[in-house]
């Protein structure tokens, strides 16, 4: 990004990122945490998560203050509210974690059974990883100093000063095609060897921009083929715990990492349809 966009770029970026506490911010993120079942001694206690109850929370335009979940993607806004702008943005999704009731302040996100236990950096270190981006895509922050632009970019979640991190997102015009980035967290300080400290890596969580892709590419990358019937396999007549709705009443949850393709929290027979409809296309 050349200068004149990155002095532009922040000098819209206060409008357009809320530095408030995680308590009251509105803007999406996704939560870092551990035992995804939320109940102890199951396989998963020490298996890293990402929750995204919050994800494309604010994702129709036209409303943006209000927690819609109309789509599965953000829209990418023009730089500048420029409609001929070269460059578009948005500033969410970021990242966040799972915090204690016990722990001072108020949070949007408290749940014990999901918390880490320890201190950051110290006895865990989450690294959040880019695992797969699409060309001219990239997240950062502000300041510069986390930027996501390639698959294997990282950054130590756990060395912030505040977990309660915001991104931005830029694309090169035309805002409206379709960007992706794969996320996955791992704990840097885990030793298989030694399997009951330290955590295990999340599964990855892809999160879309600019439009919805067509029906059946799962992972997202503009094509329906093998990767994507094999990431249907992966879930396959797996179906919503019942806990799908949100505190506004909304059921908009992609709980399956797009697996669900007709969005009735079943993932069956009618998702391989859907998926066989657009093969090879």
């Amino acid at each position: 990004m050349n200068a004149k966009k990155w002095m532009t770029l922040t000098c819209c970026l206060p409008l357009l990122i809320p530095f408030a506490a995680s308590a009251d911010c509105p803007y999406d993120h996704l939560v870092i945490g551990c035992n995804a079942d939320g109940r102890p001694n199951t396989p998963d206690d020490n298996v890293l998560f990402l929750d995204i109850h919050d994800l494309y929370r604010r994702s129709d335009p036209n409303h943006r203050d209000e927690p819609t979940w109309l789509h599965w993607f953000h829209t990418l806004f023009p730089l500048g509210g420029d409609p001929g702008a070269s460059t578009f943005v948005i500033s969410e999704p970021g990242f966040d974690v799972c915090h204690h009731p016990d722990e001072p302040g108020v949070y949007a996100h408290e749940d014990p059974a999901r918390c880490l236990l320890g201190t950051p950096d110290v006895q865990y270190r989450i690294i959040v990883e880019c695992l797969d981006i699409s060309p001219g895509f990239q997240a950062g922050s502000l300041f510069g100093d986390i930027l996501l632009k390639e698959p294997g970019d990282t950054f130590n979640h756990s060395a912030q000063s505040d977990p309660h991190v915001h991104l931005y997102y830029t694309a090169p015009a035309p805002g409206n095609e379709l960007y992706w980035i794969q996320y996955r967290v791992y704990d840097n300080l885990y030793n298989p060897a030694d399997p009951n400290h330290g955590y295990q890596p999340s599964p990855p969580v892809t999160v879309v921009f600019g439009r919805e892709p067509q029906p059946g590419d799962i992972r997202v990358d503009g094509n329906v083929n093998l990767s994507d019937l094999e990431k249907l396999a992966g879930v396959w007549l797996q179906e919503s715990d019942g806990q799908i709705w949100n505190p506004h009443g909304q059921a908009a949850l992609d709980r399956f990492d797009r697996a669900d393709i007709n969005r009735d929290y079943h993932v069956n027979l009618l998702d391989l349809n859907d998926l066989s409809l657009n093969w090879n296309k």
